[in-house]
C-alpha cells in the first residue's frame, strides 16, 4: 500500500488529500468510515408496518444553513467503536436512539453492498439492516452531548406519510432514509401505495421482485403488537432546544470550496444555552450538489432512465484504506459506475443553468451527510425523448442495490417513481396494480 498522505485535518473527522492519476482528490471521513442504518419497523395488530423514525436529530449542519437544527431522523451511527461491527453498532443505535429491543430473530442485513452517501467528498457509505422492534426503555443517547435525554424518541409512521415527510424536507439526510426504507419494504414483500402484502395476492407475488436484495422476507409470523405506541413527546428542559451555536470554533482551510470547522458548541433554546458543551466539527462549502436523471415514459415499461458511467476517484482510493473499516458488506472500488448526472453548482445557485432543457423539481433538498457535512443534494428529473440506451427505471434501482449509483441516486429514482405512480417492484403502474387486486 502506498504510504498515505499527511492530513490536512484530523480529529474525529480526517480529512487527506491523494494524489491520483495526476489530480489531488480530498477524502473526508471519520473513524471506521461507514455508518450502520436500521429501518426499525413495528406492526400493528392488523400487520401493517409502521416505520419508527427518531425526534430530535440534532445537526449543527443545518445551523450554517439557516435551516432547522432538530428534524427527523433514522436510527443510525457510525462506526467508530474500534472492532465494533456494522450490526453491533446498528443494535446499540436502537437503544440508545429509540429505546428499542430487537423482537425475536428479525434482526436482518438488507442487501450485499454498501451504499456511498456523498461519493464526491466523502468515502462514507451506508450498511442497511431491518429489524421489528418492540419499544419500552427511555432513550438516553449515547452520552456525547448532542443526543440529549427528553429530547430523542421513538415516532411512528405510516409507510406512505414517512417517504412523503422525507421528500418534503421534515426528515433529516432524507436521501438515504428513503433508501433505507424502500429497500426494507421491498424486502419485506409489502407495497406501501397498495398497503398490500404480495403473500396475500398471487397476481402481485408471481410477478414481485426487491429489485436486487435476494428473496423477499415476511416478518408477520407472531409479530403483530398489542397496539401501536403513541409517538415520543419532548418532556423536561430538553423540550426547549430549538438551536445550537458556537462556544468556541477554528477554521481550518481544505481547499478552495470547504473548510473544517472545529470546536465545541452548546445546544440553545430561544438562544439561550442549555447544558454543557460538546465537541462538534463540521465541513462547511460554498456549492451544493444535485442528481439529474434524464428519463422518458414508455406505455409499457413506464419510466425509462439513462445512466452512464462516471469516474469516482475516491472509490478506489477507499480500497487502500481498507485497515481503518470494519464491514460485513461489499463495496464497489472500481473507477467507472454507473450514475445519472451529480452535478456541483454554487450554493444559492441553480443547475438548471447547466442544462437548456427545463428540470422538473422532485421534492425538497436534503443534508448528503449532516453528521460531517453541510452539502445538501437536490433532486431533479429532465424529461427527454426515448433513446436506445434507456433502462427502465426498476433495472437502474437495482444497479443502485448492486454496487453503483449511491444513497442520493436511488432517493432520485424513487421519488421519480412516486411522481409517475409506477411500482417498480411489480413493473406496474399504481393503477393496473390495484386492478390486479
Amino acid at each position: 500500500m502506498p504510504p498515505q498522505p499527511p492530513a490536512i485535518f484530523s480529529k474525529f473527522l480526517h480529512y487527506r488529500v491523494f494524489e491520483f492519476e495526476g489530480q489531488q482528490v480530498g477524502i473526508l471521513n471519520g473513524p471506521g468510515h461507514d455508518c450502520a442504518a436500521v429501518a426499525a419497523v413495528v406492526l400493528d395488530p392488523q400487520s401493517r408496518p409502521y416505520m419508527v423514525l427518531k425526534t430530535g436529530d440534532a445537526r449543527m449542519s443545518r445551523v450554517l444553513r439557516k435551516e432547522p437544527y432538530l428534524k427527523w431522523g433514522c436510527v443510525a451511527g457510525r462506526l467508530d467503536k474500534a472492532g465494533a461491527s456494522a450490526p453491533k453498532i446498528a443494535l446499540a443505535e436502537l437503544t440508545e436512539e429509540v429505546g428499542g429491543q430487537v423482537l425475536a430473530d428479525s434482526f436482518q442485513p438488507v442487501g450485499s453492498w454498501l451504499t456511498p452517501t456523498q461519493p464526491y467528498e466523502s468515502s462514507e457509505c451506508d450498511a442497511n439492516f431491518f429489524s421489528l422492534v418492540q419499544l419500552g426503555d427511555v432513550p438516553k443517547g449515547d452520552g456525547g452531548g448532542m443526543e440529549v435525554e427528553g429530547l430523542i424518541g421513538p415516532l411512528f409512521l405510516k409507510f406512505q406519510d414517512g417517504f412523503a415527510a422525507m421528500e418534503d424536507g421534515r426528515v433529516g439526510d432524507a436521501g438515504r432514509a428513503m433508501t433505507l426504507y424502500r429497500r426494507c419494504a421491498d424486502w419485506m414483500g409489502y407495497v406501501p401505495e397498495l398497503d398490500r402484502w404480495i403473500y396475500d395476492h398471487p397476481k402481485l407475488q408471481a410477478r414481485y421482485s426487491t429489485l436486487g436484495l435476494g428473496a423477499p422476507f415476511d416478518p408477520r409470523e407472531n409479530s403483530q403488537s398489542a397496539a401501536v405506541p403513541a409517538n415520543f413527546v419532548p418532556s423536561g428542559p430538553a423540550a426547549a432546544i430549538d438551536g445550537a451555536a458556537w462556544v468556541e470554533c477554528q477554521e481550518v482551510s481544505l481547499d478552495a470550496h470547504s473548510k473544517m470547522l472545529d470546536g465545541k458548541t452548546r445546544h440553545t433554546a430561544h438562544g439561550v444555552p442549555q447544558g454543557e458543551p460538546f465537541t462538534n466539527q463540521v465541513m462547511q462549502s460554498d456549492y451544493d450538489r444535485a442528481k439529474v436523471v434524464a428519463y422518458a415514459v414508455d406505455p409499457q415499461k413506464g419510466p425509462l432512465v439513462r445512466l452512464s458511467r462516471n469516474p469516482r476517484p475516491i472509490a478506489v482510493l477507499k480500497a487502500q484504506l481498507a485497515g481503518e473499516q470494519t464491514t460485513d458488506r461489499q463495496q464497489n472500488h472500481q473507477l467507472m459506475q454507473l450514475d445519472v448526472d451529480d452535478v456541483k453548482f454554487a450554493r444559492g445557485g441553480s443547475p438548471q443553468e447547466l442544462y437548456d432543457t427545463p428540470l422538473e423539481k422532485l421534492g425538497e433538498p436534503c443534508g448528503a451527510s449532516s453528521g460531517q457535512s453541510d452539502i445538501y443534494y437536490h433532486f431533479y428529473a429532465r424529461h427527454t425523448h426515448k433513446a436506445p440506451e434507456m433502462i427502465p427505471i426498476a433495472q437502474a434501482i437495482q444497479q443502485c442495490r448492486t454496487g453503483q449509483g449511491d444513497a442520493q441516486t436511488e432517493a432520485l429514482l424513487w421519488r421519480l417513481c412516486r411522481q409517475s405512480h409506477w411500482l417498480p417492484t411489480l413493473d406496474l403502474s399504481v393503477d393496473q396494480a390495484q386492478q390486479l387486486l
